[in-house]
């Protein structure tokens, strides 16, 4: 095979990857891996079909080093279970966010805060409350004309029962959301 031959066949090839990477690049920069919005899962397991409706807590921390220390409170809607709601079920919602009216970054810890109605026969029943803690990082960037998040990243702190675990969790609208809290309702 001649010189100019194999040259020829070596550019088409590094013209058509250079093409293909032109084609997926776009797509990949724009989306950039980051996120705008938070949802959060409630995994409820019972066999016996308990109505319960679960609270959670997002804390703003001002105290770390580069955070910033103007009040914004970030509410979680209750998520709640019915009586024909059996074995393993999930749900999720969206975490609101406030109007933000400094640019930075905003850390909440999250934390599931109780279940109602609370369950007081423990000789009979018992409900297995979720212990797990998620840190959330909200970046607030100046847009030109107001303040918007221009990401969020949650990483989990500790488990359901309470063991430290670390790593960022998808917040997610979807199947893969691990921004999760379950409990398990038992009874005898």
């Amino acid at each position: 095979m001649s010189m100019n031959k194999m040259f020829k066949k070596v550019l088409a090839v590094v013209a058509a990857g250079a093409m293909t990477m032109g084609m997926a690049m776009p797509t990949f920069a724009a989306d950039n891996g980051k996120t705008t919005e938070a949802w959060i899962t409630k995994t409820y397991n019972t066999e016996v079909g308990k109505a319960e409706t679960f609270s959670f807590t997002a804390t703003q921390n001002t105290e770390g080093t580069g955070l910033v220390k103007t009040a914004a409170s970030v509410t979680i809607p209750d998520i709640s279970f019915t009586t024909d709601q059996t074995e393993t079920t999930k749900q999720r919602a969206k975490v609101n966010f406030p109007t933000y009216t400094e640019a930075g970054k905003y850390e909440y810890t999250v934390t599931e805060t109780k279940a109602d109605p609370t369950i007081t026969d423990v000789k009979h029943q018992k409900m297995i409350m979720s212990k797990a803690v998620y840190t959330m990082d909200v970046y607030v960037s100046n847009a030109g004309n107001g303040f918007e998040i221009s990401n969020i990243i949650v990483n989990k702190k500790q488990d359901d029962e309470g063991t430290v675990e670390t790593g960022k969790v998808d917040i997610s609208n979807t199947d893969k959301n691990g921004f999760n809290f379950t409990n398990t309702y038992v009874q005898e």
